[in-house]
């Protein structure tokens, strides 16, 4: 199996887990990140869906499982959050004129991190996308 495969395996395993801890449906997973009733069924445990889900569905799905946006970012599309924790630590390090991050709180801090974090992965989705063509995403 190659890496995308393997992580595309992980992350089904990580929203079955999810979905079981947090008494989740399918159904309720699918409508939060605006798809069929039947995608998260499909995707989770039967593997159909070979793409991922993109980074603006899975928004939906953080919300409802209660989950850092980042945190499934990371196990679908690979975004390091170790290098997104430092990037804006090291941004709040600086203390720009423009851009003072001391003041935020624990949960604003973690929104920025969301944040970079969905940016990274767009930028990965949408480089996959361009790869294999947008048929492949629509899966």
């Amino acid at each position: 199996m190659g890496e995308a495969e393997d992580r595309r395996e992980a992350f089904r395993a990580y929203l079955r887990e999810l979905c079981r801890a947090r008494n989740v449906s399918y159904r309720a997973l699918s409508r939060a990140m605006g798809k069929d009733d039947a995608y998260a069924h499909q995707l989770i445990e039967l593997g159909r869906n070979r793409a991922l889900p993109t980074p603006d569905e899975l928004r939906g799905a953080a919300t409802l499982l209660d989950v850092p946006l980042a945190q499934l970012l990371e196990k679908a599309w690979g975004v390091n959050l170790r290098e997104v924790t430092d990037e804006v630590e090291a941004m709040a390090a600086q203390r720009d004129a423009d851009l003072d991050l001391s003041e935020l709180t624990p949960s604003e801090f973690q929104e920025v991190k969301n944040f970079l974090a969905y940016v990274r992965a767009k930028r990965k989705f949408e480089i996959q996308q361009q790869a294999n063509g947008p048929a492949d995403a629509k899966n």
